[in-house]
C-alpha cells in the first residue's frame, strides 16, 4: 500500500510541476514582443486622382524603414533584424469604394508592385522585404484606380488597432516575433484615409 501511495504521490508531483510551469500568457508562449515606431508606412497622397491620367490613377503605399528602430525607455536602437531573424514584415489593409449613402465595397483592383510583395483578396497583405545592401525593410505598392467615386483606405482589418498599421515579423528559427504599431498621420479619427477619384 505504501508503494502505491508513493507512486501516485510522485505522479501527482510531476503533474503539478508541469501545470505550474505552463504559460498562461499567449504573448510569452508564442514569444511575441511589441514596440511602437511612428511613420513606417506612408500613403503617398496626391492633390487629385483621376482614372484617365497615368500619373495620378494609382494610389501608392510605401514603407522604407531601418532595421534599427528606437525603443521606449532605451538609449540604444533596437536591431529588429537581429532580434527577429525576419526577412519580412507583413501588414494588411483594404481599399473600399462608396456604393450608396451608407455602404462601401472592398475593391480588388490590379496592383502595381515596385518594392516588396502584395497579395490581394478580401484584403491586401503587404510584405516589407529586407534589403541587406541598404539594411532597410522596403515596400512600395500601388492600387490602380479604375472608376470614379469616393474611396477610403484603412488598416484595421487584421489588427486590434484602428489608427495605426500593425507590422508583424515573419521570424525564423525560434526568434522573437515582433509586432510594430506605427501611426499614419493622414488617417482620420475613424482610421480612414478618404479621397475622391474623378
Amino acid at each position: 500500500m505504501k508503494k502505491i501511495n508513493f507512486k501516485y504521490s510522485f505522479i501527482l508531483l510531476i503533474v503539478i510541476f508541469f501545470c505550474s510551469s505552463c504559460e498562461d500568457n499567449d504573448s510569452n508562449f508564442y514569444n511575441v514582443q511589441y514596440i511602437a515606431a511612428n511613420g513606417l508606412i506612408t500613403i503617398e497622397t496626391l492633390p487629385s486622382y483621376t482614372t484617365t491620367n497615368p500619373s495620378n490613377n494609382v494610389i501608392y503605399l510605401s514603407g522604407t524603414f531601418s532595421r534599427f528602430l528606437p525603443e521606449a525607455n532605451q538609449s540604444t536602437l533596437l536591431d529588429i533584424y537581429q532580434t527577429t531573424n525576419s526577412p519580412k514584415f507583413n501588414f494588411s489593409y483594404i481599399l473600399e469604394k462608396k456604393i450608396d449613402a451608407t455602404n462601401w465595397e472592398i475593391i480588388n483592383n490590379p496592383l502595381v508592385i515596385d518594392k516588396g510583395t502584395a497579395i490581394t483578396g478580401s484584403y491586401i497583405l503587404g510584405t516589407c522585404l529586407y534589403n541587406s545592401t541598404t539594411q532597410n525593410y522596403e515596400y512600395r505598392v500601388g492600387i490602380r484606380l479604375l472608376t470614379a467615386g469616393n474611396y477610403r483606405m484603412s488598416f484595421g482589418y487584421n489588427s486590434d488597432f484602428v489608427n495605426t498599421v500593425e507590422l508583424r515579423s515573419e521570424s525564423l528559427q525560434g526568434n522573437i516575433f515582433l509586432n510594430i504599431n506605427s501611426s499614419i498621420p493622414t488617417l482620420d479619427a475613424g482610421g480612414f484615409y478618404n479621397f475622391t477619384v474623378n
